[in-house]
This record gives C-alpha cells, structure tokens and sequence, in this order.
C-alpha cells in the first residue's frame, strides 16, 4: 500500500535539507547555536533571546548574522563537495 504524501510529512528531500541544516547548526559556536535555536526554533524574538540571555539586542542581531553567514558557508562548501564527487557521472 503506498501512502500518499500530505503536507505534514516531509519528502525525502525535505528530511535530507533538514539533517544537512542541524549538522551545520551543530558545527557552529555554542553562542550562535542557541541564538539560532532560539530565533528559529522557538520562534522568540530578538528582544525575548537578548532578555533570555542577558545581552542586548543588537549583540543577538549580531550574533544571528555571523551565525547565518557562517551557516552559510557550511552548506555552501557541502554543495560544493558533493558536485565535485559527482561531476562526471551521469545519474
């Protein structure tokens, strides 16, 4: 029996971005990680993370964008290796 995709479940695709995602976030400072978390997870505002934590806002905004930017180039070198191993083959 085969079960029809909804949108409460991810797609093959989906679940490999994700786990991508959460090792990338898991390379990242303990710092910019619960920011991460935080903004992204548990849905908390700048304002809330920078309450939580003790630190003003803009030091949550900085930290956000250092760990995006980073994030970034984490998944960016994953693609980027992934296309060199299989460059030339045809799939």
């Amino acid at each position: 029996e085969t079960r029809k995709h909804t949108e409460l479940e991810p797609t093959e695709l989906e679940k490999k971005k994700i786990i991508l995602i959460k090792d990338a976030i898991n390379k990242l400072d303990t710092k910019l990680q619960e920011v991460v978390v935080m903004n992204y997870f548990d849905d908390l505002s700048q304002t809330q993370i920078a309450s939580k934590l003790g630190i003003s806002q803009m030091q949550v905004s900085r930290r956000l964008k250092k760990a995006l930017t980073t994030l970034y180039t984490i998944l960016s070198e994953k693609e980027s290796s992934r296309n060199r191993r299989t460059q030339g083959i045809n799939i």
